[in-house]
């Protein structure tokens, strides 16, 4: 959810021009991180990712995709993965279905915070 706030209010990170819409849109087939329009005017939809996306994170997406086509009874609707990383298999397969990965860090302030605590040795 951190990554999702994150794209909505910074949305050049995902691309200029692009203009998030809602967040957290929940659908029969899970939660849709971001949708939004790119600059061209396209449904767009987000599928972030905290650490390294994988295959099940491109077909996640494919499946928000078709099931937003289907839903909405049109046929141009972008898929992207926001993720840091993304493995070689899953980058193949999300170009062949015609999706983008955008690398993207995901906030640091839990990481900061886990720095801050101490640990059992400390005391």
């Amino acid at each position: 959810e951190d990554m999702s706030n994150m794209l909505y209010v910074q949305p050049s990170l995902i691309e200029e021009g692009f203009t998030p819409v809602s967040r957290e849109e929940q659908t029969k087939y899970g939660f849709i991180d971001v949708f939004g329009y790119d600059k061209n005017g396209v449904l767009t939809i987000v599928e972030c990712k905290r650490f390294t996306a994988d295959l099940s994170a491109v077909t996640q997406l494919r499946r928000y995709v078709e099931k937003v086509k289907e839903s909405k009874g049109i046929s141009a609707v972008r898929g992207i993965i926001a993720s840091p990383k993304i493995t070689e298999n899953a980058k193949k397969m999300l170009y062949d279905w015609g999706f983008s990965h955008v690398a993207v860090q995901p906030p640091k302030y839990h990481e900061s915070y886990n720095k801050k605590q101490l640990r059992l040795d400390g005391f």
